[in-house]
């Protein structure tokens, strides 16, 4: 059960981006709009738009987050070097995410209103790249912490 978590958290991420992606325009300034006004601000047009694109940021960087731990149950066992093999599923995390990106705003080509902005391609990209990097923090942690047990267990065993 535990193996099926985070494809599936996965998938659910990339469809609720595609999903915001297919509202209109109006609609989607409408959501900017309001949260401007819980933010305490009235809805301007400035504000709106830092809204949306941290929002572009965030949806992006939990992608990244989930893909960094999606491709680490990738073994390449053909790679012989352990930091290389870590090299490459960062690669490809942020490949695929970026990828998405790229995808998602030409998806919004063909929504009422909405269009296809390099500079959001590029604000998905880095939100995906700061997503793999915090989830390459976690990662090394958890690895680190696999070892310290694993010497825990076996001064342990030794001492008896």
């Amino acid at each position: 059960m535990k193996r099926i978590i985070v494809p599936i958290l996965t998938v659910l991420m990339m469809s609720f981006i595609f999903f915001e992606s297919s509202l209109p325009a109006d609609l989607s300034a409408r959501q900017s709009g309001f949260l401007a006004k819980l933010l305490g601000q009235f809805g301007t047009d400035e504000v709106t738009f830092w809204i949306r694109k941290a929002a572009h940021f965030t949806e992006f960087a939990v992608l990244g987050l989930l893909l960094s731990f999606l491709f680490e149950r990738i073994t390449f066992k053909q790679i012989q070097r352990d930091s290389a093999r870590v090299l490459l599923k960062r690669i490809l995390a942020f490949l695929t995410g970026a990828f998405y990106g790229a995808t998602d705003e030409i998806h919004q080509l063909f929504v009422p209103g909405r269009s296809c902005e390099l500079r959001d391609v590029g604000i998905d990209a880095a939100g995906v790249l700061f997503g793999v990097m915090i989830g390459s923090f976690f990662l090394f942690l958890a690895a680190r912490r696999a070892i310290n047990d694993e010497k825990g267990k076996n001064n342990l065993s030794q001492s008896t």
